[in-house]
């Protein structure tokens, strides 16, 4: 597989978090298209001065809004009046319009971030992050110790043994992606991978729907499940090396290959894809693809898919290098176009 670098696009940010929904327990999601959902879903808890931020955020640039500028000064007004003692009259009536002026920014707020999570389909969502089977990370802070907190998060989960690293589509090409066929490593700094099942468009798939197909994958999919976690404790500290990348790649087939009847059944017969194959105009089918390779390859997509700079990626490795071999195999999951899909973001 060859590995591009490029910004993910939201579609394919989407896509990979509906996708990863339903086949785990939880998504971890590292992307920067949902930054603004967990202010969404925190919004219930929200302060004066959280208000007053989000709207600099979200609202200021709007035509006719308060500028960033005027709502700093409204807010220091507003908190000098309110933590004054014996207001005079004037001061009183100021400041009940100044009440009233932040009522309007929360309530302006508020319509912004829903119209916001209407408008990029992402009404499903929040349902998940209660649950706590959704964690948005916001990677992209420009704060050095919130950079550092985002990156050694990263380190602690490439050391996890539940779980697994799901990338879109623009991160990889898989040189047989003509066919369904597995492909074969010939370099140990690459990657190997096989096709486990097909899927179509999933964009206009709900809450409801997701929970759905997600307890019909779990709870026919067991197999498989226990058959990827034993594959990964075996290639735990296996390093992927010339001499035994061929043994690694059969010990995959070992592994895989008795379950992928299951898997392409319980996702060829779901009732829902079926639907979406049958109403809607196709862009082609996707794949939903088992990888292997080694640590520091897949430390590089995210390099490649600029979730980290070139010096954070060698800090990463560093770090694991601490605890475990960076050239040891590790174990993931990706999107592929197939044959007769048209990459209508233009990101392979």
């Amino acid at each position: 597989m060859n590995s591009e670098g490029a910004f993910i696009a939201y579609p394919e940010e989407l896509e990979v978090i509906k996708l990863g929904i339903i086949f785990s327990d939880r998504v971890n999601s590292v992307g920067f298209n949902f930054k603004h959902l967990q202010n969404y879903v925190k919004i219930v808890d929200f302060k004066d001065k959280d208000y007053t931020e989000a709207y600099k955020i979200f609202v200021s640039a709007q035509p006719g809004a308060l500028s960033e500028t005027d709502i700093d000064n409204f807010y220091s007004r507003l908190m000098s009046l309110r933590n004054s003692k014996n207001k005079p009259k004037h001061d009183l009536i100021f400041y009940a319009k100044l009440e009233n002026i932040l009522k309007n920014i929360k309530i302006d707020v508020v319509n912004y971030m829903q119209n916001y999570v209407v408008h990029y389909k992402m009404e499903f969502l929040p349902e998940f992050i209660k649950r706590n089977e959704l964690v948005i990370h916001h990677y992209e802070s420009l704060i050095e110790k919130d950079r550092v907190i985002f990156l050694n998060m990263m380190i602690e989960k490439f050391s996890s043994p539940d779980l697994y690293h799901i990338f879109d589509h623009g991160v990889f090409k898989r040189k047989d992606n003509e066919t369904d066929d597995k492909e074969v490593m010939t370099d140990p700094n690459n990657c190997y991978s096989t096709p486990l099942f097909n899927f179509p468009n999933i964009d206009t798939l709900n809450s409801s729907q997701l929970n759905i197909l997600r307890k019909d994958f779990h709870d026919n999919l067991g197999k498989f499940y226990g058959a990827v976690a034993e594959m990964r404790k075996e290639f735990d500290d296996v390093i992927l090396t010339p001499d035994n990348m061929k043994d690694i790649n059969k010990r995959l087939d070992d592994f895989i290959e008795p379950h992928l009847p299951d898997v392409n059944s319980i996702a060829g017969s779901n009732i829902y894809f079926e639907l979406i194959r049958n109403s809607t105009k196709s862009a082609g089918e996707k794949r939903f693809n088992i990888g292997i390779g080694k640590i520091r390859t897949v430390v590089g997509m995210y390099r490649n898919r600029m979730v980290i700079t070139v010096s954070e990626e060698e800090y990463v490795l560093e770090k694991i290098a601490k605890y475990k071999n960076p050239d040891s195999c590790c174990v993931f999951f990706f999107v592929e176009l197939g044959p007769d899909s048209v990459d209508i973001y233009g990101l392979s």
